[in-house]
C-alpha cells in the first residue's frame, strides 16, 4: 500500500515546517486552524507537522529514527548547501545519505540509494 501521510508531533510546528520547506525542498500544502502545517511529500503523500499535547513528550534526545525523501545525487549536495545556508550540521553521511535534525531533534534527511539496486 502506499504512503498516506507521516505526523510529526511538534512544540513549535512553525519552525519544524520551515526546516522541512527550506532544507528537504517539501511544498506547504496549508495550515490547518489547530496549527497543522501539512507538506508534499509527492505521491498523494503528507507530512503532518502537528502541535504536541501540553504534557506530551518531546522526541528522546540522541533518538535514532528516522526519515528521509527520495533524491538523486546531485539532490544530496543541493540538500548539504541548504542545511549550511540554514545553519544545520549534517550529522552523518554514507555514499546515499545524508543525515541531520530538525529543529525538534529528529533525524531527517535525504537518500539517493535505490531500493532496486543489490547492495
Amino acid at each position: 500500500m502506499p504512503l498516506h501521510h507521516v505526523a510529526l508531533r511538534c512544540a513549535h510546528p512553525a519552525e519544524v515546517s520551515r526546516f522541512y520547506r527550506e532544507a528537504l525542498g517539501l511544498p506547504l500544502l496549508r495550515i490547518t486552524e489547530q496549527g497543522s502545517h501539512w507538506l508534499d511529500l509527492g505521491g498523494g503523500a503528507v507530512l503532518m507537522i502537528e502541535p504536541r499535547a501540553e504534557g506530551e513528550p518531546a522526541v528522546p534526545e540522541g533518538s535514532m529514527d528516522f526519515f528521509a525523501v527520495a533524491t538523486d545525487a546531485p539532490g544530496l549536495t543541493a540538500f548539504e548547501k541548504r542545511c549550511e545556508a540554514l545553519g544545520v550540521t549534517i550529522e552523518h553521511r554514507t555514499a546515499h545519505t545524508r543525515y541531520a535534525r530538525d529543529p525538534e531533534g529528529r533525524r531527517a534527511g535525504v537518500s539517493s540509494y535505490r531500493f532496486d539496486e543489490k547492495g
